[in-house]
């Protein structure tokens, strides 16, 4: 009986039965860049990159894919989009500056140098979506002293904050 209730505990924990991904950008005024970080989890985006790209990353093994960060930065500027005042921060801008597994998730830090006033953004995090119906992503936004916390799912992708 033991034996098999922690089968099924070990089971549920696993093989995570929730698609979610945590995302916090904030502007960092006296360096003027946004500073990104990005939590999902790592068999859900290597089967993601798989998915779109036919490729297995092979993520934080001896045998990780040697170009692995060119995959990680198309999709993440594929799918997290900054419009501010207007105009798209192009994917030139995006750095990722270091990447680290905790336990069975993926963070990614990205940098986006950005010196001009912000006055608008409109942020989109399609992260995962495609690729799960139930996909939920979190982000939390500081900018201007002042922290918007906001949900995506594929009925919700886009947010825009005035500040005015």
């Amino acid at each position: 009986m033991f034996s098999t209730l922690a089968i099924i505990l070990y089971s549920l924990f696993a093989y995570h039965p929730v698609h979610l991904s945590v995302t916090n950008i904030e502007y960092n005024e006296q360096q003027k860049k946004f500073e990104v970080s990005i939590r999902v989890f790592i068999d859900d985006f290597e089967k993601i990159i798989n998915y779109q790209n036919n490729i297995n990353l092979k993520l934080e093994k001896e045998d990780e894919l040697s170009n692995a960060n060119y995959y990680i930065n198309k999709y993440i500027t594929d799918h997290l989009k900054l419009k501010i005042n207007g105009s798209f921060v192009p994917e030139s801008k995006y750095k990722l500056k270091k990447r680290e597994k905790k336990d069975i998730t993926l963070w990614l830090y990205y940098e986006i140098k950005y010196n001009k006033k912000i006055e608008e953004i409109d942020i989109t995090n399609q992260l995962m979506t495609d690729l799960y119906k139930d996909q939920k992503n979190m982000l939390i936004l500081t900018i201007h002293k002042k922290q918007y916390a906001m949900e995506y799912s594929l009925r919700k992708i886009t947010n825009k904050i005035s500040l005015k």
